[in-house]
């Protein structure tokens, strides 16, 4: 069997949202060349996902300037990965714009990590 190649792991990252509806955009990794890059995102809450409302939003610069990637989940875990290309020297953040349920405030944590292609 041929070896395979491993994409380089070069960020991780983990916050504790508390009892917040909402984590404002947190830098996960800044890379110091420009090239592709493959960022994978996953939010726990202690309701477990059949209970909440949620959008994860992944935030960077490529050679034309400021980009973003959003996506909204209903009633299942939420999780994504966005593969793009990252400018040199500009920040790699993740955010969760807003998280509900119906009783209220959501504790959660989010789990990140980039790894370079």
């Amino acid at each position: 069997m041929p070896d395979v190649d491993i994409p380089n792991r070069v960020a991780n990252f983990s916050s504790t949202g508390n009892n917040a509806n909402s984590l404002a955009a947190q830098t996960v990794f800044t890379p110091s060349v420009a090239g592709l890059y493959r960022v994978s995102v996953y939010l726990a809450t202690s309701l477990g996902s059949a209970a909440i409302s949620a959008t994860l939003k992944v935030s960077y610069s490529d050679a034309y300037g400021a980009e973003s990637v959003s996506q909204s989940f209903n009633n299942v875990p939420p999780q994504m990965t966005v593969e793009l290309y990252s400018a040199a020297s500009v920040a790699i953040q993740v955010a969760v714009p807003n998280i509900t349920t119906a009783s209220g405030t959501v504790p959660f944590d989010i789990y990140c990590e980039v790894e370079q292609l």
